[in-house]
């Protein structure tokens, strides 16, 4: 068995085609590939290397190779090739759990020392009453804040390279983890990952880990693209239909928002539905964002409004300014004495590997947030992992 990467995206990846990271990932053998070049030297391994270690046939390796090209996932120079994404292997993770460790616990410190004043931050909320202010916290800290409003505060520091143009008129950044016990620790096992299925008003979210596979409607939409991508022996064919069906998929989604929007305006009783509603009711049960109590529907999850974007706002504002300087300090060390790392063997850009370093960060301190119990834990779900799902209307 080869080692390989496990492939992660940040930013927009587009449609799900050729010149798709997701999809270029999951050719065959890419993952043991970009392992290999990972952890040599840049510009040391050819086609006819690569082919010779993994015992690969050579047409594999040129399709794989070429896919990879054409995303820019890597670079040739005299037929060898180089990474061009961050890159963390089990060498890297070992260096960098020290620091890592210390300025977690200097974050927590500092966020349990706004207590008082979060807890006031938190009373507009429009929902505010059905949900406990630990739960409240899991979403607008851990999710919306660490894994969203800090990647703008950060970018305007000078800390992060957040946009990269990638081919096809996308706008992404790849990281690689090394598939291993040891990385799976920051890498699947943190609760740093949101998933996020927008259309129209509506934004169908999940967060936790990535410790398994969801059932939210990103990825249970990424799982029937990854299917449909080789549904049939005609390829490209195949991928023309993706692009055709993600359509229906957003019309699906916008449906079930609308019907969300019913059942929290008004009190909807299952056996009242019409065919049409019940199917929509079904759906949105199957994947619990509802449940049926004494034959009423109701919302199970939180529920973000357009008008929260304040409360998540102003909480931003306290704590991003309060843990800024334990931020800068762990980067500037970072970028000052892990000079051997993978990233750094292969020029990648620091701005660019620091995204994936607050990843790290932030994910550890969600999680010593939780075991503190000043946010909630979501429970393990086997296959699937640890989250919980939340229910945005972005109405103007």
């Amino acid at each position: 068995m080869h080692k390989k990467l496990d492939l992660y995206f940040y930013g927009e990846t587009g449609a799900y085609d050729a010149l798709s990271p997701s999809y270029v990932s999951h050719k065959a053998f890419v993952p043991e590939i970009l392992y290999q070049i990972a952890q040599s030297m840049p510009y040391t391994l050819t086609q006819e290397n690569l082919a010779e270690v993994l015992d690969l046939d050579a047409t594999i390796v040129e399709s794989a190779i070429n896919s990879l090209l054409r995303i820019n996932a890597i670079s040739e120079k005299s037929h060898a090739y180089k990474l061009n994404f961050t890159v963390f292997l089990e060498s890297d993770i070992e260096a960098l759990q020290h620091f890592v460790t210390d300025a977690k616990q200097a974050m927590v410190n500092q966020i349990a020392a706004l207590e008082t004043v979060i807890d006031k931050a938190l009373r507009p909320l429009t929902h505010r009453n059905r949900f406990t202010r630990e739960r409240w916290l899991y979403h607008i800290l851990c999710d919306s804040i660490f894994d969203g409003l800090a990647f703008d505060y950060f970018d305007k520091k000078g800390y992060f390279q957040s946009s990269k143009a990638q081919p096809g008129g996308r706008d992404y950044i790849i990281y690689g983890f090394e598939n291993s016990p040891l990385v799976k620790q920051f890498s699947n096992n943190l609760l740093c990952s949101s998933n996020n299925f927008r259309s129209g008003s509506y934004v169908f979210n999940s967060f936790g880990d990535a410790n398994g596979q969801r059932k939210d409607l990103f990825r249970f939409f990424k799982c029937i693209n990854k299917s449909l991508a080789s549904g049939s022996p005609f390829e490209a064919i195949n991928l023309d239909y993706i692009q055709l069906n993600d359509e229906n998929n957003k019309a699906l989604a916008e449906a079930c928002g609308k019907f969300l929007d019913k059942v929290l305006a008004e009190t909807v009783k299952y056996e009242e539905l019409s065919h049409e509603e019940k199917a929509y009711a079904d759906w949105m049960l199957k994947f619990e964002y509802l449940e049926v109590s004494e034959g009423v529907l109701r919302c199970v999850v939180p529920v973000f409004e357009k008008a929260d974007e304040r409360v998540m706002s102003a909480i931003a504002d306290l704590v991003l300014e309060q843990v800024h300087a334990i931020v800068r300090d762990f980067f500037v060390q970072f970028e000052r004495d892990m000079t051997e790392v993978t990233s750094v063997r292969h020029d990648i850009e620091f701005k660019e590997v620091a995204i994936e370093l607050w990843h790290q960060l932030f994910g550890f301190t969600n999680e010593e947030l939780a075991a503190k119990g000043v946010v909630s834990t979501p429970s393990y779900v086997p296959g699937e992992g640890r989250y919980f799902r939340s229910f945005v209307r972005k109405f103007a």
